[in-house]
């Protein structure tokens, strides 16, 4: 009786392996149970290595195919997929090469003391204060503002202020205390706070960009300013350098 070779083994390897007929073969040994092709003296033999080598062979052809397919997918897919958002404008665009390439890494560091008679309406207060801003390489700006509240005021929130043309005074163009919008009502002696700069919409800059820019050109016209209760329009003010 003649073994038959599977159909399905027949697809995988094709003409590679001959089919043994009864016309011109007689059989010398039994089937084998991992192929199920039996061995004939007349013709070569193949073996069970060489046949799993063939389907070793097979099997990586199949997967870079059905790799090649999977990347073809994936690039398909990656056409309608959303963008990464926009970064923060970078220094180096704002500087020019010549400046960022003699201040690769280094941040742009703002320092301004903070008191009273500087503030705009005017404000008898003891509490004043210090603050550091920092412009980091991809734009992002940092805080760090230390008050001395001698005059015990119930400090409510902070920001960085930008000057109105010939005003003494203008909008808040960066939050330096959180949460946004909330009056804190702190009236420790010693108050500490250090948070990124949260831009909020304004009527000088359309966006943090446009606004970073100017700072970076003017600084002057920027001042760090906290209010409190007794002096809602601000009790220590400091311009940036």
């Amino acid at each position: 009786m003649l073994f038959e070779i599977p159909e399905w083994y027949r697809l995988l390897v094709g003409e590679v392996i001959p089919v043994v007929t009864a016309s011109n073969c007689t059989f010398a040994d039994r089937k084998k149970p991992f192929t199920g092709i039996a061995l004939c003296r007349r013709h070569r033999r193949i073996t069970l290595r060489k046949q799993r080598a063939l389907f070793l062979t097979w099997g990586v052809g199949m997967r870079r195919f059905l790799g090649v397919l999977c990347g073809a997918a994936a690039l398909a897919c990656s056409e309608n997929a959303p963008s990464s958002p926009k970064p923060f404008i970078s220094l180096a665009s704002l500087l020019g090469a010549e400046a960022s390439a003699n201040n690769s890494a280094a941040p742009l560091v703002y320092n301004t003391q903070m008191r009273s008679e500087l503030e705009s309406p005017a404000c008898n207060s003891e509490s004043k204060g210090h603050a550091q801003i920092k412009v980091g390489q991809d734009g992002t700006i940092h805080s760090h503002v230390t008050i001395n509240n001698k005059g015990a005021e119930s400090v409510r929130f902070g920001h960085i202020h930008h000057l109105t043309a010939g005003q003494p005074t203008g909008p808040i163009i960066w939050w330096l205390s959180s949460p946004i919008g909330t009056d804190l009502n702190l009236t420790d002696k010693h108050l500490s706070f250090a948070q990124e700069g949260a831009f909020v919409t304004n009527t000088h800059f359309a966006s943090h960009e446009l606004a970073l820019a100017a700072l970076i050109a003017n600084p002057d016209e920027f001042y760090v300013n906290f209010h409190s209760d007794l002096c809602p329009g601000g009790f220590a003010r400091g311009f940036l350098p």
